[in-house]
């Protein structure tokens, strides 16, 4: 199978059943296909300065349109191109008047707005995190007897430090709204939110112990790559959770279920010149 009827497939596929296997099979397929710079097809105009993508109204919104295999493309259209998929998705995040793209606008019309759009290209490169954290639990005094079992995991903390930010933040609370959230250690980045049309991306450090960790020139550096290429404001912080009890506090120890003290300062700038 090629790469374009690659993605054919995966948006049928999406069309008909939009679980998460066939959420996961679509992302997949775009991120490929935005990782090698593939071309797709295209309807537009040549209006004597170049080749101009079409763009279609739809539920009352705009869309720039894009075809997944040229055979969707009508019969005998003349204004047809290949174009890389990633010029075309520059343009869409860039231009505030429109909300996504529209894959195969004459047949299966399936609209994908840019938060959409997002957590495809973001969060979905990462699989599924099973972080419950298990329910509160006395573990006593001092250090207690545990097990390997009974530490909370990085995903774990990490996704505690999520729901810590989005919980306590009361600037988040003020006008952002939630677009999408990924608790794999490491991802890039944490959150995605929205304001006022525009979108925020923010790196969530969590960590256990005393010792904050800090923002890496590698990370600053990726995240001032995707402010860029998706019109987006970065930020960052770091949430940091010590046990309530003395002895465990002092060890560092993150147990399950155990009382937790919270150290969370708020979010913080991502700028060219430092953090």
């Amino acid at each position: 199978m090629n790469e374009v009827s690659e993605l054919n497939s995966a948006v049928q596929d999406l069309a008909k059943n939009q679980g998460p296997e066939s959420l996961a099979s679509f992302s997949k397929v775009l991120r490929s296909y935005t990782d090698k710079g593939t071309w797709v097809y295209m309807p537009g105009r040549n209006d004597g300065d170049g080749f101009r993508f079409k763009v279609l109204e739809a539920r009352g919104k705009r869309f720039a349109a894009l075809y997944s295999d040229a055979s969707e493309a009508p019969a005998g259209q003349a204004e047809v191109c290949l174009a890389e998929l990633n010029r075309l998705l520059d343009a869409v995040f860039h231009e505030s008047q429109l909300a996504g793209i529209v894959i195969d606008p004459f047949t299966t019309k399936l609209c994908m707005e840019k938060h959409f759009l997002l957590k495809c290209l973001l969060h979905g490169a990462y699989p599924p995190q099973n972080n419950g954290g298990g329910e509160p639990k006395n573990w006593g005094d001092g250090i207690p007897s545990y097990t390997p079992e009974d530490l909370m995991t990085p995903g774990e903390i990490q996704n505690f430090a999520i729901h810590s930010v989005l919980e306590n933040d009361t600037q988040l609370k003020q006008g952002y709204t939630f677009v999408s959230a990924c608790d794999f250690p490491g991802a890039m980045p944490s959150l995605i939110l929205e304001r006022d049309g525009s979108f925020v991306f923010v790196l969530i450090k969590g960590y256990t112990g005393e010792t904050e960790p800090v923002l890496s020139e590698a990370e600053r550096s990726e995240l001032l790559k995707l402010s860029e290429r998706y019109g987006a404001r970065c930020c960052w912080a770091t949430v940091g959770f010590v046990s309530a009890e003395p002895e465990r506090f002092a060890a560092g120890l993150a147990l399950r279920g155990d009382a937790y003290f919270c150290r969370y300062e708020g979010l913080r700038q991502v700028t060219e010149s430092g953090s």
